[in-house]
């Protein structure tokens, strides 16, 4: 959990006030974030050339380290930590190398009996150069739908090969959310998912995601604020728009009925239907799903 809670943590990717004709568009670029507790120091760092310096602080928060929503200090919650941001922007932006202690950023509302975290992202100016270069790339593209089966392999509308290289971004199947949306932008991890190769991810999701459609917890989307306040499918919505601007197809696999953690021979999820979920519950959540995806040029197959 710790490792994949570091992996999704250094994808996040921002765009700051500062320099803002330039920044609005490195939303996809920087990959820069730390986290330190105690007595530690967080060193911000932009050395990829002699000219580069911190461009903008996106994120940043001061919080109990054994609760990522027991934030405190400066920072509250529900603002998303503007205030602790700010003065590290006043702080930071500029500079190369800018040292931070956690101390610095804590208020006495905090607890002493915890461990007092300090949690930043930022971008560097040289991520904004990197941004517009890959701009003038042309994009992944995607195969001609619908997908079939010829023989051993699978091809596209036209005949062509098509070979998946997948990955799996869960978390829908347990919280009603994706993983990681509380720590970086979903665009910047479905950059990522590209980069590392992959172009075919399976997204997970619950039957009671779909049906019942709850309202997302804020603190699960902290790094995407055009999520606050809403619900489930909103955030499929914004996973599968992600994933197809990088030219990332997708497989919308329904893993659970009933949103948690899985799986053993007793936790009602071994067919398509429990006490509480019925095989007509069922179909209409694929209705609704293929209603909703079934246009997508991404989504390839459930």
């Amino acid at each position: 959990a710790n490792r994949l809670r570091l992996a999704l943590v250094v994808l996040a990717v921002f765009a700051h006030r500062h320099g803002e004709a330039a920044l609005a568009n490195a939303t996809l670029a920087g990959l820069h974030c730390c986290s330190v507790s105690g007595e530690n120091v967080l060193v911000m760092a932009c050395e990829d050339d002699p000219d580069d310096s911190i461009a903008g602080i996106s994120y940043a928060f001061s919080g109990n380290s054994s609760d990522g929503s027991a934030v405190c200090g400066r920072e509250i919650d529900a603002v998303r930590g503007m205030n602790v941001q700010e003065a590290i922007r006043n702080k930071c932006v500029g500079l190369r190398r800018c040292p931070l202690k956690v101390k610095d950023f804590a208020a006495e509302s905090c607890s002493n009996s915890t461990t007092q975290e300090l949690r930043v992202r930022w971008t560097c100016f040289s991520d904004v150069r990197q941004q517009e270069r890959a701009q003038k790339q042309l994009p992944h593209r995607l195969p001609d739908k619908p997908l079939r089966a010829q023989g051993s392999v699978i091809v596209d509308a036209f005949g062509e090969r098509v070979r998946f290289t997948g990955v799996t971004w869960g978390g829908l199947h347990i919280n009603n959310v994706l993983s990681g949306l509380d720590v970086a932008p979903a665009s910047s991890i479905a950059k990522l998912i590209r980069r590392l190769g992959f172009n075919f991810v399976r997204l997970t999701f619950s039957a009671e995601a779909v049906l019942q459609n709850p309202v997302v917890e804020d603190r699960r989307v902290a790094a995407n604020p055009q999520l606050l306040g809403r619900r489930a499918l909103d955030v499929i919505d914004a996973g599968v728009a992600a994933l197809e601007q990088e030219g990332l197809m997708v497989w919308l696999d329904n893993h659970m009925l009933e949103s948690g953690w899985c799986c053993d021979g007793h936790d009602g999820n071994g067919f398509w239907f429990n006490e509480r979920y019925t095989a007509e519950h069922w179909i209409q959540m694929w209705q609704i799903v293929t209603q909703r995806y079934g246009g997508r040029p991404n989504v390839v197959g459930v």
